[in-house]
């Protein structure tokens, strides 16, 4: 996907659930990814992440902005439906 077409797609989630109070604001990157049902591989690829930045996230190397996973997590909700 491209990455304009990305945060497009992003930003009109965020306006659909603008005013919501998100669901679970504590999940994890390791928790979206399974939300998603998608191994490590496809996930990056699908939402173009560099493996290894997800790596450190999921072990915790690392901590993405939660702006960045309160995203993923929408995004990988509505990709679910």
């Amino acid at each position: 996907m491209e990455l304009t077409k990305l945060k497009e797609r992003l930003i009109g989630i965020i306006n659909e659930y603008e005013g919501e109070s998100p669901e679970s604001e504590n999940m994890t990157a390791k928790e979206i990814r399974a939300l998603s049902g998608l191994n490590k591989t496809n996930f990056c690829k699908k939402y173009e992440i560099p493996a290894r930045t997800w790596d450190s996230w999921e072990s915790g190397e690392r901590q993405p902005a939660p702006y960045i996973l309160k995203l993923l997590e929408r995004v990988a909700k509505e990709d679910k439906r």
